[in-house]
């Protein structure tokens, strides 16, 4: 774990420092020990957060003007991706990330993919509650419509 090795590093550095802190003391270097001890707080001392605005796709935001609080299935996107993505579009997301997964939550994500397979997708509006489908892939089906396409990704409307 990176964050666990950054510790471990930070806590050595500190105890190097903690020596020479000490040695420098001992032989009457007062000066070099006050500043060794000034450069480190000017290290450590906090500055701002660097302000970068994410980049959206634009199929994010089509998404998000689209009406109903339905479900999405979000097929285009990993899952990391899809997850910030839904803070966007602030729609609810099916399989989105748990750290620990019961049995009952992969049983009901065998079933939603099952029925996506299929080309239920009367089932999963009716049933469970998904607007939209985000896709790469083209879909031929007269129970859906594509509401947003560009060269890489289209949204389909599941319902009415």
């Amino acid at each position: 774990m990176p964050v666990r090795m950054m510790v471990m590093a930070i806590l050595a550095g500190a105890v190097i420092f903690a020596c020479a802190c000490k040695y420098l003391v001992a032989n009457k270097r007062w000066t070099i020990a006050l500043g060794l001890l000034a450069l480190v707080v000017a290290e450590r001392w906090p500055g701002p957060l660097a302000r970068t605005e994410p980049e959206v796709p634009q199929y994010i935001l089509a998404l998000r003007g689209l009406p109903g609080t339905g479900g999405v299935i979000d097929e285009a996107d990993d899952m990391f991706h899809k997850i910030y993505y839904q803070t966007v579009h602030q729609k609810p997301l099916a399989n989105g990330y748990i750290a620990r997964e019961p049995t009952s939550v992969c049983v009901q994500r065998t079933v939603l993919q099952k029925l996506l397979d299929d080309g239920q997708f009367d089932s999963l509006h009716r049933e469970y509650g998904f607007d939209y489908l985000v896709t790469r892939r083209p879909i031929k089906s007269p129970e859906i419509r594509v509401v947003y396409s560009n060269s890489e990704v289209a949204i389909y409307a599941l319902g009415d």
